[in-house]
C-alpha cells in the first residue's frame, strides 16, 4: 500500500445528482470525537489537522426513484476511486460533498439513525429514512500491480443483485 501498488474502485448509490460527471474531494480526515461530542466513537470528519484524504468519482447514471417523502427523487450511481486509504473515508467524502451513501446510517442525513439500528434492528422507521437496509456501497475492484517480473493480479465483482435491482426498480427513471 505504501508503494501505491495497490488499486481499489467501489461504486456507490448516492442522494443527488452530482453536478460534475467527474470530480475529487481531497480533505483530511479525523475522528469527530477528536474534535467535538460525538455520540459516534467511529464517525470520521474533514478536518484541516486530520490525516490526509483523497477520493475521486465519476458519475455512472443519474436517475430518479421513488421515496417514501417524494414520488420521485435524484440518486446516482458514482464509481469511486481512493487515493489514499483512509476510514471511512468514500462515504465521509461523498457526504461532504452533499451525497451521501443510500443506506448509511452514519454518514447520512440522520446520525441518529446508527443510534436507533442498534437499539431496535432494522424496522419500518428506519426503512422510511434510509431507503436501503444497508450500505449500498460496493466493493467492484481490486488490483495490485507487480514491482517485478511477476504479473499484476487483479479481481473484479459486480453490483450485486439487490443494489443492481434498486436501480433498475420499474418506477426508476434514468437520465444520461
Amino acid at each position: 500500500m505504501q508503494s501505491r501498488q495497490i488499486h481499489k474502485e467501489y461504486l456507490a448509490i448516492v442522494h443527488g445528482h452530482p453536478k460534475e460527471n467527474s470530480f475529487s474531494v481531497n480533505q483530511a480526515l479525523r475522528r469527530k470525537g477528536e474534535i467535538t461530542p460525538s455520540p459516534i466513537w467511529v464517525k470520521q470528519i474533514t478536518h484541516p489537522h486530520g490525516q490526509p484524504a483523497h477520493t475521486t468519482f465519476n458519475v455512472l447514471s443519474r436517475f430518479q426513484h421513488p421515496t417514501p417523502a417524494n414520488s420521485q427523487a435524484p440518486f446516482a450511481l458514482v464509481q469511486a476511486l481512493p487515493q489514499t486509504g483512509r476510514m471511512h473515508q468514500i462515504r465521509v467524502h461523498l457526504a461532504h460533498a452533499g451525497h451521501p451513501v443510500v443506506g448509511d446510517k452514519i454518514y447520512g442525513a440522520d446520525e441518529n439513525a446508527y443510534l436507533e439500528f442498534i437499539e431496535t434492528g432494522w424496522t419500518d422507521h428506519l426503512a422510511q429514512k434510509l431507503l436501503f437496509p444497508h450500505q449500498a456501497l460496493h466493493s467492484s475492484r481490486l488490483r495490485i500491480d507487480s514491482s517485478d517480473a511477476s504479473p499484476s493480479e487483479d479481481w473484479s465483482a459486480p453490483l450485486p443483485p439487490d443494489l443492481q435491482s434498486w436501480i433498475d426498480s420499474p418506477s426508476s427513471s434514468h437520465s444520461p
